[in-house]
């Protein structure tokens, strides 16, 4: 649980304070380009480790290469679609999950190989792609999204002025907390339960399926129908992260309590499609609830913390993991929990929706004006 969550959320959440300054000064292409390069040799070096410290250290540098990851990537997105940067964050989210997908193939490659050939040959392949990144990707020009701003005003339009904003970060760290967990710990509890149909073979190729599909239809599910639903009600954004944690409490619970791997795989499927559809449309409203002048540094705020705080569900998994099967007890309480608490949070947001008029984009803040009394951006 250490190695999974917090030997790498820690050094990623202490290493966003100065990777947030340095992106906002530095150029974005080399700073992506050198922490994909530095997470790609410690991925590389976790094949020679022979002690919990050495991994533990690995993680480290992985979290920290990642912390200046996040930053830049969004920046650049920002300034590169300037014009549809929501969209684009969706777009970009789908790599995540992308990413995930294809972690599955890792288990094919273990038991092929062993285990520190398939994290070094993974390694390896990120070395490979760092020139290709740094060659073909233009550093753009700066716009308002991703000019210099002291990392004290954004943290103190996220996490003071704007009350939206912060129960926004709430909902979406419980959020990722129950994703978090699941993604860490249900390869190991589908090892342990072994069902109906398992095979790790199986498992490696239609997890990958699931996630990579789940993960693509989900973006673009929250993108359309957010969209739609915004246009009609500004609190739809809270009102989808609603649906979405109430339709994944019993769409876990059969995940996690069923006796089939074919219908613990297709009701997980539709967990992704269904229950994390909320991310795209919480951005957006995000940088609605605060001024527009920190709107591109808010984002990357808002994914730090709550992958922070995502974190703790894996640490808690491991710290009380029994050894067994009954590792899916734990599982399902513990998301259980994080989706109801996100639920409650995302209810609470939409009632302040109300109360504020920027997060509802009816209104502007005075800051939004310049000297001369003009809009320094449109809402």
């Amino acid at each position: 649980g250490i190695l999974i969550g917090y030997g790498f959320a820690v050094v990623f959440a202490v290493g966003s304070v100065p990777a947030g300054y340095i992106c906002d000064r530095k150029p974005r292409v080399a700073i992506l380009s050198a922490a994909l390069l530095a997470w790609s040799v410690a991925t590389s070096l976790q094949a020679a480790a022979h002690g919990f410290i050495f991994l533990l250290g690995c993680r480290a540098v992985i979290g920290l290469s990642q912390a200046f990851c996040m930053p830049a990537a969004i920046s650049l997105t920002a300034d590169y679609f300037a014009e549809r940067q929501n969209a684009a964050v969706a777009v970009l989210s789908v790599g995540l999950y992308l990413g995930s997908g294809c972690a599955s193939f890792s288990i094919l490659f273990a038991e092929l190989l062993g285990w520190g050939w398939a994290v070094l040959l993974a390694g390896l392949l990120g070395v490979a792609l760092t020139p290709v990144l740094y060659r073909t990707v233009e550093e753009p020009e700066r716009t308002e999204w991703s000019a210099p701003c002291a990392l004290s005003v954004v943290t103190d339009e996220v996490f003071d002025k704007s009350r939206v904003a912060r129960m926004l970060t709430v909902a979406a760290s419980a959020k990722m907390l129950s994703a978090y967990s699941l993604s860490a710990f249900l390869p190991i509890w589908y090892v342990r339960r072994d069902l109906d149909g398992y095979s790790s073979t199986r498992y490696a190729c239609w997890n990958a399926a699931v996630l990579f599909a789940g993960g693509l239809l989900s973006a673009l599910l929250g993108s359309v129908l957010g969209g739609w639903w915004s246009r009609r009600d500004p609190r739809a954004p809270c009102l989808l992260g609603v649906l979405a944690s109430v339709i994944s409490m019993p769409l876990i619970c059969v995940v996690l309590l069923t006796s089939s791997f074919g219908a613990s795989l297709f009701c997980l499927f539709l967990q992704h499609l269904l229950g994390e559809c909320w991310f795209g449309p919480t951005v957006e409203l995000l940088q609605k609830s605060v001024r527009r002048s920190v709107r591109g540094q808010a984002a990357s705020i808002f994914v730090v913390a709550s992958t922070l705080v995502a974190n703790l569900g894996p640490a808690l998994v491991g710290i009380v993991d029994p050894g067994g099967e009954r590792i899916g007890l734990h599982l399902l309480w513990l998301c259980l929990t994080a989706n109801a608490a996100a639920a409650a949070a995302f209810v609470w947001t939409a009632r302040e929706i109300g109360v504020d008029p920027v997060a509802a984009g009816l209104g502007t803040r005075p800051e939004d004006y310049d000297d001369s009394g003009g809009k320094t951006g449109a809402q």
